[in-house]
């Protein structure tokens, strides 16, 4: 599986993601899995979800619990997580299963290391089977740590590398990714639109006409071309206001079209709506 996902904020794609590799090293005997966020702060979310599917796991052995978490050059218990971590410190986290699979009896060595894109050797002295990279449009030198991550998983049957990111602006390693069509990766985007959770509700009587008699030519697009509803304009207006106006801002962070992910960096000499539609047009041309 070789898959790269473009997507708007808080879809949850993480979560499924993280929740499969769970599955598949607890499940697959011996399998190693490996997740690269952007930041450190970031790197132990994605590790409190394992620690969450694992404490909620059915299958889990009754009374056993998860095994130490190990960080280079400091070891802590369950309890304390990362907590005493310095700021100089390498910052590799495992998850190990010390846990026996219940399907054929056996013993599961199966681990799964979380880093953060801070460290451009990640993956350089092992190999995996299931690979994650998160936000890697906002990673330090995705350049030089996919040059060694990419190394750590074969092409092989059973494996997978994901990839899953934000935007970030024209130009860097994610947009030449995205654009690069014989990597043998299939594209997946997702825009904000088939989000459930990108709406706002309407409470106040005049509010919606309110909303409705003042459609901008950005929101008529929307609504005529993509299928936005008046609780999606108005949910739009709320965190452009959060993003202080910055209508672009929020094309990038929320997506309509895959161009969108691309366009909200830099001072454009062209105004970036106008260029945005220009670019539908001549794709659909």
């Amino acid at each position: 599986v070789r898959i790269k996902a473009g997507k708007n904020r808080q879809t949850g794609i993480s979560t499924l993601i993280e929740a499969y590799i769970y599955l598949k090293t607890k499940r697959v005997i011996n399998s190693r899995g490996m997740v690269v966020a952007d930041k450190k702060e970031n790197s132990v979310n994605l590790y409190e979800m394992y620690k969450n599917y694992y404490a909620n796991d059915p299958t889990r052995r009754p009374g056993r619990m998860m095994s130490k978490t190990l960080v280079y050059n400091k070891c802590v218990g369950y309890e304390t997580g990362a907590e005493g971590y310095k700021e100089e410190d390498p910052y590799d986290l495992d998850f190990l299963f010390d846990d026996t699979d219940e399907l054929n009896g056996r013993e599961n060595s199966g681990w799964v290391r979380v880093d953060s894109g801070y460290n451009r050797q990640s993956g350089r002295s092992f190999t995996v089977q299931y690979l994650h990279c998160s936000e890697i449009a906002f990673w330090e030198d995705p350049c030089t740590s996919m040059a060694a991550l990419m190394q750590v998983v074969a092409r092989k049957p059973n494996t997978a590398v994901l990839y899953e990111t934000t935007g970030n602006g024209v130009g860097d390693w994610w947009y030449d990714s995205w654009h690069e069509n014989n990597d043998g990766f299939e594209k997946f985007f997702t825009n904000w639109l088939e989000d459930e959770d990108c709406v706002e509700p309407f409470y106040k009587k005049d509010e919606r006409k309110r909303i409705e008699d003042s459609l901008t030519e950005d929101e008529i697009l929307l609504m005529e071309k993509h299928g936005a509803v008046l609780e999606n304009i108005k949910f739009r207006r709320t965190k452009v206001g959060e993003f202080h106006g910055n209508v672009d801002l929020f094309n990038q962070e929320y997506p309509t079209t895959e161009n969108d992910m691309f366009l909200g960096t830099g001072r454009p000499v062209f105004q970036v709506a106008v260029t945005r539609n220009y670019l539908e047009e001549i794709e659909e041309w």
